[in-house]
């Protein structure tokens, strides 16, 4: 779908990232909906999220593991692909915050000018308050060679440290959440 999206997209440049490593099925058995610029797609929604993972490329897959520990845990997460770092969907995390649903951002690769930044400079463009998104990307360092899996524990963008992150925000949040439930 992305192919078909970037073969079809004459408005500027397009570029599609594809990981190192061997591709999930994970999603492979759901229909693909057609990419739409700016748009980015749910893959798990609550009627009332605790949590929103928004994944970028790859780090979608650990994003989904995250969620189906910190599920099991009765944390309910909402999990979507940005599918673009620009634009962003800049709509969805709007609507996020205005229901007081605290952002994680997630992405493989710097955390300077990365995917986590567009959305901040978004949110400041649309003057969408910053303070509920956390961004979790690639530290600016030196990262040491070894499996993907290996690199992606040692910086702490892993699925089971996305979920300690994810875990320590909603247990951040609980009092503010409980106090505007009542």
């Amino acid at each position: 779908a992305s192919v078909e999206f970037m073969a079809n997209f004459e408005d500027g440049l397009s570029a599609v990232r594809y990981p190192r490593d061997s591709v999930s099925p994970l999603f492979a058995t759901e229909p693909c909906p057609p990419f739409v610029l700016g748009k980015a797609r749910a893959l798990v929604k609550h009627a009332d999220p605790q949590v929103a993972l928004l994944g970028y490329g790859t780090s979608v897959i650990d994003c989904a593991e995250a969620a189906k520990e910190l599920s099991g845990e009765g944390i309910q997460a909402d999990l979507y692909d940005a599918r673009f770092a620009k634009p962003v969907d800049i709509d969805l995390v709007a609507s996020l915050v205005a229901r007081g649903v605290p952002i994680i951002t997630v992405e493989d690769h710097s955390i300077r000018g990365g995917f986590g930044a567009c959305v901040l400079e978004a949110c400041n463009e649309r003057g969408v308050d910053t303070r509920m998104i956390t961004r979790m990307a690639m530290p600016d360092g030196w990262i040491y060679q070894g499996e993907r899996k290996e690199q992606l524990a040692e910086v702490g963008l892993d699925p089971a440290s996305i979920a300690a992150k994810a875990r320590a925000i909603v247990k951040r949040e609980a009092p503010a959440r409980a106090a505007a439930m009542r």
